[in-house]
């Protein structure tokens, strides 16, 4: 597993509030899109109902034996159930919450996850990102970029996945620790847990 941290110097925060208070209201709809609807996914299968909750909060997918990344809700492809299985997830500025969390459980071939900008993910959405079954035996890649409600509690957690990664491949998990990125005591422990690593300084 490769896990890519950073924090993009001089990037500026999300901008405030906008006129009538808008702000309040997108965090409200937000919300709802990612509330999950297990009977869904049971009706569609984990897969698919996961695509529908990624592509909903803005996220990309990308299933396994295909080259194009899926961006149009509208548009996903249909099938056969099962049919379909997420390899990949790139969440970059999309309004993924901890509550829509459960949609991974039943994923069974996820490969890497991209957190890029994205102001809902927190310590405990990667607590909770480590503690999923499915993940701990096929995640390989995870990148953690200018998310800033993640601070070093969460990097610790991921510790989690490594280890059982480690009894699965050969080559277990491997991390970039950008030097660009906030550091700290805490953080060089979470780097430590997550062997064998590879420092990069660009």
């Amino acid at each position: 597993m490769l896990l890519l941290l950073g924090r993009r110097a001089g990037l500026r925060g999300w901008p405030g509030p906008g006129p009538g208070g808008r702000r309040p209201f997108w965090g409200w709809l937000n919300a709802v899109f990612n509330k999950v609807d297990y009977e869904r996914i049971q009706a569609v299968g984990p897969d698919r109902a996961a695509s529908e909750w990624l592509l909903r909060c803005g996220a990309f997918v990308r299933y396994r034996g295909y080259d194009n990344w899926q961006q149009d809700y509208n548009g996903l492809p249909t099938g056969p159930l099962g049919k379909y299985k997420i390899q990949s997830i790139n969440a970059t500025e999309s309004c993924i919450m901890y509550k829509g969390f459960d949609y991974l459980d039943g994923l069974e071939h996820v490969e890497e996850i991209r957190f890029c900008k994205c102001i809902y993910i927190h310590d405990e959405c990667l607590q909770r990102l480590s503690e999923i079954p499915n993940l701990q035996q096929s995640l390989l890649r995870l990148w953690i970029i200018s998310c800033g409600n993640v601070t070093d509690k969460g990097i610790i957690a991921l510790h989690k996945l490594s280890k059982k990664a480690a009894t699965q491949f050969p080559h277990p998990l491997r991390c970039i620790w950008k030097t660009n990125c906030q550091h700290s005591d805490s953080a060089s422990i979470a780097t430590a847990a997550l062997t064998p690593i590879l420092h990069q300084g660009n």
